[in-house]
């Protein structure tokens, strides 16, 4: 047993999944400035699994901590670069910083069977905890991969030329 882990809740990202829901999309963009659609690539929105556990002494009082971590993310489930405060330290570079996130909080139950795998992944020793999935992350990198020309004419199968205006 952890001294340093003890009487806290302890994050930890457990699973981290793709949304391949959202995979559809359009990734071109016509410039109208430059008259050439420009091509990218998509970006990749994933879920992260993340659970909360208690590691108070006291088993009311670990109790006492999830509850009152459920009714934070029961008041507050809804994360945006404009509504947090994102305090960024390390050794970071502007790469790793997200100009604009969403984060969607949701409880998330697993099985029994689950949730003993999980905590016999974690060590064995299971705390209260709580497990939840927040939606939507998504990572992208600013950039185009490839451009093209506009259409301006199409040639039919008869050979004859079409000015398109």
């Amino acid at each position: 047993d952890n001294a340093d882990m003890r009487e806290k809740i302890v994050v930890t990202l457990v699973n981290l999944r793709e949304e391949k829901t959202l995979k559809n999309g359009a990734y071109s963009f016509s410039n109208s400035a430059t008259l050439k659609t420009e091509y990218f690539n998509p970006p990749v929105f994933v879920n992260l699994f993340v659970l909360f556990s208690a590691t108070a002494r006291d088993y009311e009082k670990a109790l006492t901590y999830i509850s009152r971590l459920i009714r934070f993310f029961q008041t507050r489930n809804i994360f945006t670069h404009l509504n947090s405060n994102v305090a960024v330290t390390g050794e970071f570079i502007d790469y790793d910083r997200l100009q604009e996130f969403k984060l969607i909080v949701d409880l998330y139950s697993p099985t029994f069977e689950e949730l003993n795998h999980l905590w016999g992944t974690l060590g064995g020793k299971q705390h209260p905890s709580v497990l939840y999935m927040m939606r939507l992350l998504e990572l992208k990198q600013e950039g185009v991969t490839d451009g093209g020309s506009v259409i301006m004419e199409i040639e039919n199968r008869f050979g004859l030329k079409t000015a398109h205006s």
